[in-house]
């Protein structure tokens, strides 16, 4: 049973990184300004076009876009990393089978945007879609490794 939820986990945030990359540019676009406006009005003294951000509505646009790449693929990353560490003991298996996993579903992902919905690919999606993956699975590495400290000191000799 609980392997079947965190491959659900996994299935889940793959699936909702894909649903946001079938969004046509309009559909995207309107998204990504209305939460920029959002995050824009929370700081009233800043606006897009502020000399002390130094950037365009545009520009900010594009970075707001590019990090929530990064953090979707983060989410799929750790979802990876739960489900193969249920696999497998050893974890330069599932950390290197989860990147693996994400590159595969970053690159199916720009595949599919150019066959199915006509949109250009970019490659850069799919380094800082690993890049987040990779932190990810970093994370999760390292407090897994610290986990398994504590347990093995804290073990009783037999």
């Amino acid at each position: 049973m609980k392997k079947a939820a965190v491959f659900l986990f996994f299935a889940v945030t793959v699936g909702i990184a894909w649903y946001f990359s079938t969004n046509s540019n309009l559909v995207s676009n309107t998204l990504s300004y209305s939460i920029l406006n959002k995050i824009l009005s929370i700081f009233p003294g800043l606006s897009a076009n502020h000399s002390s951000v130094g950037l365009s509505s545009d520009e900010l646009n594009y970075m707001l876009r590019k990090m929530a790449h990064f953090t979707e693929y983060f989410v799929v990353g750790l979802g990876a990393f739960a489900f193969y560490s249920m696999l497998t003991p050893k974890i330069r298996y599932f950390a290197t089978l989860s990147l693996f996993s994400c590159l595969l579903v970053s690159c199916v992902d720009e595949f599919v945007l150019q066959v199915i919905y006509k949109r250009h690919p970019l490659f850069s999606d799919v380094g800082i879609d690993v890049a987040g993956a990779a932190l990810g699975i970093l994370i999760c590495s390292f407090f897994y490794w610290v986990a398994r400290r504590i347990r093995i000191a804290h073990a009783v000799p037999k």
